[in-house]
């Protein structure tokens, strides 16, 4: 699926709008360049509006169209909700890549799922091609408004999909969970391998508001890619996630991990997201603000991590996992903590010009079978333990130019910590990760290097 930069005109074409905008959306971490296409989407203007009494929606039964008619919903087509009301699955909805089907509010804000405990507010099950979006009335950055055990859950071989403008108000579990599982045991013995007959491709998922959740805020692919399903069943492994987009989404007072990915093996970039409060209620194993779960690679950078009960970024990857410009202010325990799960022969765990203020650790350093590790210009700051901390084993990476500071006078205080102009030992005292690594920003978009040299931690000093 093309991102929703690409459906502007189609949007457009399918719609009669009142009015639109175009709204260059303002977080308050790192800065956006990405635009959404907001309109006051009227439900008349949409091929099929979700009956108020209607539960479920399934794309090979005729359904009311809005002109009056019978009809199946096909490639292209756009589905309205309105108004406030319980929680709804949409089975075999089946859009193409350049034409999805379109999920939208519309006739103003919509508000899907009554409590905590109703199992989904949105749920698809076996769907792919399709567009989830909360962007149907200007007058609302997040125009689709969820509660429910699940916020939103896509399970069952669903694939290509993207969803963005959405806020998840609270979730009983999960606020965005997208993964497909195998059956369980027994029905698991003698099946399919499902990595072998599924791959969940092209997730994006943006622009979007996910707060007080019992459990992760996202859950993203599995997390048992190095291993088997179930010991009972031979055999029988996880799928795999290929193409993976996550970004400029806000997290706050999430109850387990903040944003969680796992067995996504190819084409990953998890980016300038917004993570503030995660682990609170403090269930060991599920307290990180990112956790990058087995089988996963790819680059996680220029995101923020404000305050958590736990570690701010677990790294279980394969490797191959880069790690860059990410703030991370105050995590309980580690600031980065990396651990071995199968890892690819000759692959590692690159971290890269990182900002950690006030960890318990800067660096936990618990993998032993990865290789070609680099831990490379990263400022720890005022750590209460040790600035790194291998547990015993052995140092199997490289550490440099890495900047270990417990004075003050380095950081404009707040919410950014950017260098001063005093900090000379932070400026252009970094080593170039342009030719290993092609970093040539940071994070809040700026120039590397800017000066003479490329600058320790988070953030490239400009005047």
């Amino acid at each position: 699926m093309k991102p929703y930069l690409t459906l502007i005109l189609f949007m457009c074409m399918l719609s009669a709008c009142e009015k639109s905008s175009i709204e260059n959306i303002d977080l308050p971490g790192p800065s956006s360049s990405n635009e959404i296409v907001y309109e006051d989407k009227v439900c008349s203007s949409c091929d099929f509006v979700v009956q108020e009494s209607a539960w479920q929606v399934d794309g090979n039964i005729e359904q009311l169209r809005t002109d009056g008619t019978m009809g199946k919903i096909k490639p292209g087509d756009t589905i309205g909700i309105t108004g406030s009301r319980g929680g709804i699955q949409f089975i075999n909805i089946t859009g193409t890549q350049e034409n999805p089907v379109v999920i939208t509010n519309c006739d103003g804000t919509v508000r899907l799922g009554t409590t905590i405990n109703e199992s989904k507010a949105l749920h698809f099950i076996n769907s792919k091609h399709f567009v989830i979006s909360g962007a149907g009335s200007t007058s609302e950055k997040y125009g689709m408004k969820l509660i429910g055990y699940f916020g939103i859950e896509i399970t069952d071989y669903s694939t290509d999909f993207e969803i963005f403008a959405v806020e998840v108000l609270a979730a009983g579990y999960v606020g965005i969970a997208a993964r497909t599982s195998p059956p369980p045991y027994p029905d698991c013995v003698n099946a399919d391998n499902t990595r072998d007959i599924f791959t969940q491709k092209n997730t994006r998922i943006h622009h979007n508001y996910v707060h007080d959740t019992e459990g992760e805020g996202f859950y993203i692919g599995g997390s048992h890619w190095h291993v088997l399903w179930d010991e009972k069943c031979p055999g029988v492994y996880e799928p795999e996630l290929h193409g993976v987009r996550i970004h400029h989404n806000i997290l706050e007072n999430i109850g387990m991990d903040g944003i969680q990915v796992g067995s996504a093996s190819r084409d990953v970039k998890i980016y300038n997201n917004t993570i503030n409060n995660f682990g609170t209620r403090s269930i060991g194993g599920h307290m990180t603000g990112f956790q990058i779960n087995p089988g996963t690679t790819g680059e996680l950078y220029n995101n923020v991590i404000n305050g958590g009960n736990g570690f701010g970024i677990f790294v279980l990857g394969r490797g191959d996992n880069l790690i860059y410009n990410n703030l991370i202010i105050k995590p309980s325990y580690d600031g980065i903590y990396t651990q071995d799960r199968s890892p690819t022969a000759d692959a590692g765990f690159y971290i890269i010009n990182n900002t950690i203020i006030e960890p318990g650790k800067g660096i936990g350093w618990n993998s032993l079978d990865t290789s070609n590790n680099e831990i490379v210009n990263n400022i720890i700051y005022k750590p209460r333990i040790a600035f790194i901390d291998s547990d015993g084993h052995n140092n199997n990476y490289i550490y440099e130019n890495n900047l270990e500071i417990r004075t003050d006078g380095h950081f404009e205080f707040g919410e950014n910590y950017r260098l001063l102009k005093g900090a000379t030992d932070a400026i252009d005292k970094g080593k170039d990760v342009f030719e290993r690594y092609g970093i040539e920003f940071d994070i809040v978009g700026n120039k590397r290097p800017f000066g003479s040299g490329y600058d320790i931690g988070a953030y490239e000093y400009k005047e």
